[in-house]
């Protein structure tokens, strides 16, 4: 559509060209229109390729960052794409802009219409994505008191999660599928219970001590039913006693 516009405009700038003179110059001024508008059809198309082959990069590396759970890899590149995509979108919208000055406002708003839509649909597919941080040996043995080392663990996690309100907080509790001591059952009657307790631990953390608003906290209790190694291994039950920490949009 755009480069028939301009065909357009160029075909009727050769006709008044044609109708001021011999036939000979209006067949030069013809031709030179021809091809002027032909390079400038080919500089817009050049840059309209440009744009879509650096926003599906921008893209296919924001795709690879949402696939990493590490949560301080994953702070430090989202920082770096987030200026990579800033300084190609400044790039891209001053070299388009200077090429649409040329060429009339109604190219320039189909094209500057076509850079927000794209960047509209990669935040929004961003969001969408959700983050998953695993924590291990976060409570002292046979305990819901969380330990030293769970609790700088927690602090640096919610320094990184705190200032993005619109995420929720899921606090997944999971537990290995020993039985119960009869002692234990007095106060919690299955591991249901005991990955709510520990869910609740450190959602009350998470509020109390690194300020998240609770609003923003979802606590829920696995049990024993989505391990994540053999229980049959003094090991893999260690592994399956974990907290899950996922990052997503409000439902």
């Amino acid at each position: 559509m755009l480069v028939i516009k301009a065909f357009s405009i160029c075909v009727s700038a050769a006709l008044l060209f044609s109708g001021c003179g011999h036939w000979d110059n209006g067949r030069d001024a013809f031709t030179r229109a021809l091809a002027d508008c032909d390079h400038e059809n080919k500089q817009m198309l050049a840059s309209m390729e440009e744009l879509n082959q650096k926003i599906n990069t921008l893209n296919t590396k924001t795709d690879e960052l949402d696939s990493r759970r590490s949560y301080f890899s994953y702070k430090a590149e989202k920082l770096e794409l987030e200026l990579m995509k800033r300084d190609a979108v400044i790039q891209i919208q001053e070299n388009v802009i200077q090429l649409l000055d040329d060429s009339g406002n109604t190219i320039e708003t189909s094209l500057k219409n076509e850079i927000n839509t794209k960047l509209s649909q990669i935040e929004e597919s961003h969001k969408k994505k959700k983050q998953v941080y695993r924590v291990e040996d976060l409570f002292k043995p046979k305990t819901f008191d969380i330990s030293s080392k769970g609790e700088e663990t927690l602090i640096e996690l919610a320094e990184g999660i705190k200032n993005n309100k619109e995420q929720k907080i899921y606090i997944e509790g999971h537990t290995d599928n020993v039985e119960l001591s009869p002692s234990t059952q007095k106060r919690f009657p299955s591991n249901w219970e005991i990955s709510v307790a520990r869910s609740a631990a450190v959602a009350r953390f998470l509020q109390t001590r690194a300020g998240i608003e609770p609003k923003r906290l979802v606590i829920v209790g696995h049990g024993g039913y989505k391990p994540v190694a053999s229980n049959q291994t003094k090991e893999g039950r260690r592994l399956n006693r974990r907290v899950e920490i996922i990052l997503g949009p409000s439902l």
